[in-house]
């Protein structure tokens, strides 16, 4: 089965391309991202084997092999790829990284922690960035078992190694949040921002925090801010702005206008963000809700049937379930 949106998800979240990038390498790879976009993985892949023909340790591009042979129904040889990349690459600690990424993005969660756990251990006498760097991975694949106690704990540890670390910020604010330490999230984001004024990303889930808090108003402040940064650089979308960060950034915004009734500009919102990333289960969700308060049942009910399909209640739980069960029998 193909799944479709995969590949433009997984370029999103991780491995952005460097600005700038001159490698032949990097040359096959961009045009190899823009025929997984299309649909085209098969072009893809043989795109990305040339790139590592040039660069045998550019180990994301694994990763993005094995996406694309998973979107294609070859799970076999994703995951041969996969093991293929741990196999030569034995005592690379960014090789067992980009393997543990391919898990997660397939929704191998067991998988991914074993190997994020496996990797702390085996790298544990590396430098700190590393340590951290792996640390924050294994807290990550705890959240995503919904281990929050444990994810924080990975993350306290690699706090201790280095209290200055962004990325160990961003993980605290995170988790905090998961929690419910909204105060504790709030204070680690607003310190990231402070040193990256322009990093859309962590005004995005700031944003979103204030969203869960109901602070509407800060949140669309912080919305607005983030999307006209990105209006002034649209050349690097995709580049330097992810477009699973974009499509999220416009997701809450529009949430954000649809709860203080700006309704008209929500709606464009949540169709700009499903432009930038269209499996996202959330923003159909989202605009089920403004649907339905507009009581456009029909248009509601679609949107709820196809973020179910997206595995929304895998991810969020039953919510969206009980709002079918009011609106669309």
């Amino acid at each position: 089965m193909r799944m479709k949106g995969l590949w433009l998800m997984f370029m999103a979240v991780c491995f952005c391309l460097q600005v700038g990038a001159q490698n032949s390498d990097s040359m096959y790879v961009r045009k190899a991202f823009e025929k997984a976009r299309k649909d085209d993985f098969t072009g893809a892949i043989e795109l990305y084997q040339k790139a590592l023909k040039i660069n045998p340790t550019n180990y994301p591009t694994y990763t993005y092999i094995s996406t694309c042979y998973f979107s294609l129904g070859e799970r076999g040889k994703a995951e041969d790829n996969i093991k293929g990349l741990l196999n030569k690459h034995p005592n690379e600690w960014a090789a067992h990284k980009a393997a543990c990424k391919y898990y997660v993005l397939t929704k191998q969660f067991y998988e991914a922690l074993d190997l994020a756990e496996s990797a702390v251990k085996k790298f544990a006498n590396e430098h700190d960035t590393v340590r951290i760097n792996l640390l924050c991975n294994l807290g990550n694949r705890r959240q995503d078992m919904m281990d929050y106690t444990g994810g924080k704990n990975s993350y306290m540890i690699a706090h201790a190694i280095d209290s200055s670390n962004t990325d160990v910020w961003y993980c605290l604010a995170g988790i905090f949040g998961d929690l419910g330490k909204p105060d504790s999230s709030i204070y680690y984001y607003r310190k990231i921002i402070q040193k990256k004024p322009d990093d859309i990303l962590h005004c995005n889930n700031l944003g979103y925090l204030y969203n869960t808090l109901g602070r509407f108003d800060e949140a669309i402040q912080l919305y607005d801010k983030a999307i006209l940064e990105v209006d002034k650089n649209k050349s690097l979308i995709g580049i330097k702005y992810s477009l699973y960060t974009i499509g999220l950034l416009h997701s809450n915004h529009g949430y954000a206008l649809y709860k203080k009734g700006n309704y008209k500009k929500a709606l464009k919102e949540f169709q700009e963000s499903i432009e930038y990333y269209p499996t996202n289960s959330y923003v159909y969700r989202n605009r089920a809700l403004l649907y339905v308060e507009q009581k456009k049942y029909d248009e509601a009910c679609k949107d709820l049937n196809f973020a179910i399909a997206l595995g929304f209640a895998d991810q969020y739980g039953p919510e969206v379930d009980e709002l079918i069960a009011k609106h669309c029998q």
